[in-house]
């Protein structure tokens, strides 16, 4: 599975299931949050770094935004959409920060262990 955009809708407040996940590109389509299994946060990050032009160590913006992701399992079945199990629900862009849906290895999921909200 290609990274996909989507947009999230009905998402409950306690990030738990039951939540719509429709593509980007075609609102009259979604998959129903069945199952999140992990949920994920990188928070903004600053850190200090020596400016040469004024001789100061200054606070600089690594990462804008508080970044989340969940893995999640999916249903797309009353909308003609594919059943999907275990697949990253993600922001992307310093920016936007939109949301987008891929597939996931193990081994990105060691690296983003790191983050995981307990």
């Amino acid at each position: 599975m290609e990274l996909l955009r989507v947009d999230l809708l009905n998402w409950p407040a306690d990030r738990g299931s039951g939540g719509w996940v429709v593509p980007h590109d075609d609102p009259l389509v979604w998959w129903v949050v069945t199952a999140v299994h992990a949920r994920y946060e990188a928070p903004r990050v600053v850190v200090d770094e020596y400016d040469a032009l004024i001789g100061m160590v200054v606070p600089k913006v690594k990462r804008m935004n508080t970044l989340r992701a969940y893995l999640l399992d999916l249903d797309g079945t009353t909308t003609g959409l594919d059943v999907r199990e275990r697949v990253l629900l993600h922001q992307r862009g310093e920016r936007a920060a939109w949301w987008f849906l891929r597939e996931v290895t193990e081994e990105k999921l060691k690296l983003m262990e790191q983050f995981r909200e307990v």
